[in-house]
């Protein structure tokens, strides 16, 4: 099986070696393994896509997609799963708030059979974000039909 890694990114020059160290050195992410990161550099103003270019020249499982402006977060992503060649594909951010330590349990729960694999964030701290986002994802559910687990991704 043949996994896609799809990771947006804007002015992620910082987080770019460490979520592809954290991505080789996961099972079931070892050399031996078929998989594919794409990198989605949303218009970047830093150094974020020599970077990548830097990690390419290595390994060619990099790859990487680079938009002229910021057109945003999901445009990124719908541009990833374009190019993706995986059987799967698994979204992240750059900035790690989504650990690559939960693939190999998203997988697990793949394998058995589930076509769509979501995590969710348990914020433990009060915030005024994290409020406004909970009012946010209180109020749409209120009035739609399709209803949205808070904090899910």
């Amino acid at each position: 099986m043949k996994i896609s890694v799809i990771i947006p990114l804007y002015n992620e020059e910082g987080n770019i070696e460490k979520v592809i160290e954290e991505l080789k050195n996961l099972e079931p992410f070892g050399l031996e393994k078929d998989f594919e990161i794409i990198f989605i550099d949303d218009g970047s103003l830093d150094d974020s896509l020599i970077k990548i270019k830097k990690y390419q020249a290595f390994d060619q499982r990099i790859k990487y997609i680079s938009f002229c402006k910021n057109f945003g977060h999901q445009l990124a992503l719908k541009a990833g799963f374009d190019h993706a060649k995986g059987n799967c594909a698994i979204s992240l951010d750059c900035d790690l708030q989504h650990p690559p330590s939960l693939i190999p349990q998203m997988l697990e729960k793949y394998a058995a059979g589930y076509e769509i694999v979501n995590t969710k964030t348990n914020y433990k701290d009060f915030s005024v974000k994290i409020f406004l986002s909970k009012f946010f994802y209180d109020l749409f559910n209120l009035f739609s039909e399709i209803k949205i687990i808070p904090f899910a991704s």
